[in-house]
């Protein structure tokens, strides 16, 4: 039983690192195209020794026209408890040398620590390590653009990959004394792939308070860019090109499934032409740039050359229990109903409106009693026509103040048609 139980759980571990490395082949990720590299996961390859051997994870990288792979790939997977032996990376080279060692390279890739002579011995065979901690969900960043892995202090990755201290890093690796903090980077030093996709979610994120965001934006935009407490977004443009030397292009159509974006070498900000016939959502799509060039265009620049927003990433209806992808698109949507719903002025419209529909529970309450849903679609419309904004994005500044109680997962949009 315990045999069986440890097979499953290894096997789960497999699987996770597995996706891990699938999904950079699948986004054309993982050396120069995802079309030239296949992955494969308990494949049997010849052996000099036994006949064959079947390795964990295995990626074959093919050449233009060539029938067999022309670099092999094999990572091996580790789920301990305990420090990983030097035994245990010692027979994981010997495999590699029974496979081939002129063209294969091999990563040990391990949710817990690993001994000091394990270590030793990965310097000397050119053994990449890898520690994951998979306890809780991973934030992968991307590699820097130079293509040169991050470079730490050999003292430093040996302290955390020998150390049983939670207060860790998710991932770190060193490989002939180069140290690298991230997976992609790791793989990047090895030459296995020279470029990725322009995916954020490989982007790690900070946290950010919705109080730091709020004070982002006061710092930036005080009263002198509202009209009437109407955002004006012509205002903001200017001033952002002082500041960021920036340029702003909304009269260009760009891609269907692109709203928005922001390039970063040079700095430009696109929202898509087509978009203006809806003045709300064009509103908010330029908010939502002007978020990322604020709280994220030091650590994006550092990674991409341009993020792109579409109906997703510009969406509210993204779970707060998110990837990390949701959080720098979480953090935008905040730093944009800030922006075009400044608080002060929101809760002042919100007293009237309350004081005017004599609403004294101090909150609105949304369900599918028609009287309910009037209250709250004639404040929705008042606050569009005053801010300038769409009812969503009022709805949702609304619920964030914990003014509007909503017990339906019905949209505005439904709502409208049912009164």
């Amino acid at each position: 039983m315990t045999e069986i139980s440890s097979i499953k759980k290894g096997d789960s571990f497999e699987k996770k690192v597995f996706n891990i490395i699938d999904d950079l082949l699948r986004n054309d990720e993982f050396f120069v195209s995802g079309k030239k590299s296949k992955i494969f996961w308990k494949k049997k390859y010849p052996s000099s020794k036994t006949g064959e051997v079947e390795v964990d994870i295995s990626i074959e990288t093919y050449l233009n026209g060539a029938e067999e792979y022309s670099f092999l790939t094999v990572i091996e997977c580790k789920n301990y408890k305990g420090k990983i032996p030097i035994n245990d990376i010692r027979e994981f080279g010997s495999v590699l040398n029974e496979i081939g060692e002129h063209n294969t390279k091999g990563i040990l890739i391990s949710s817990s620590t690993f001994q000091q002579g394990t270590i030793n011995f990965a310097k000397s065979t050119k053994i990449g390590l890898g520690r994951i901690n998979f306890e809780n969900e991973i934030d992968w960043i991307n590699h820097r653009l130079d293509k040169k892995g991050k470079v730490l202090s050999v003292e430093i990755s040996n302290q955390q990959l020998t150390s049983d201290d939670l207060d860790r890093k998710n991932f770190i690796a060193i490989n002939e004394n180069q140290v690298y903090d991230n997976l992609p980077s790791l793989l990047i030093g090895f030459e296995i792939f020279d470029r990725f996709r322009n995916l954020t979610k490989y982007v790690d994120v900070p946290y950010k308070t919705e109080e730091n965001i709020e004070k982002s934006v006061k710092e930036i935009f005080d009263y002198s860019f509202y009209k009437n407490d109407e955002f004006v977004i012509e205002r903001a443009c200017s001033k952002l090109s002082e500041l960021f030397d920036i340029e702003f292009i909304f009269g260009e159509e760009l891609p269907i499934h692109i709203l928005g974006k922001i390039e970063f070498n040079p700095l430009k900000i696109f929202v898509t032409k087509s978009l203006q016939t809806d003045i709300y959502r064009w509103r908010f799509t330029v908010a939502h740039e002007f978020g990322h060039l604020i709280l994220h265009k030091q650590l994006l620049n550092e990674f991409l050359n341009k993020k792109e927003d579409g109906e997703k990433t510009l969406s509210f209806s993204q779970s707060e229990a998110f990837t990390n992808n949701k959080r720098l698109e979480i953090q935008a949507n905040l730093f944009a109903s800030f922006s075009l719903l400044p608080t002060n002025s929101f809760l002042k419209q919100v007293e009237k409106y309350f004081e005017k529909e004599n609403i004294h529970k101090g909150y609105l309450y949304l369900d599918n009693q028609p009287v309910n849903q009037r209250l709250v679609l004639g404040f929705l419309n008042e606050m569009q026509l005053h801010f300038g904004v769409s009812k969503d994005v009022a709805k949702y500044r609304l619920i964030k103040l914990g003014l509007l109680k909503d017990a339906t997962d019905t949209s505005i949009s439904s709502i409208m048609r049912k009164l």
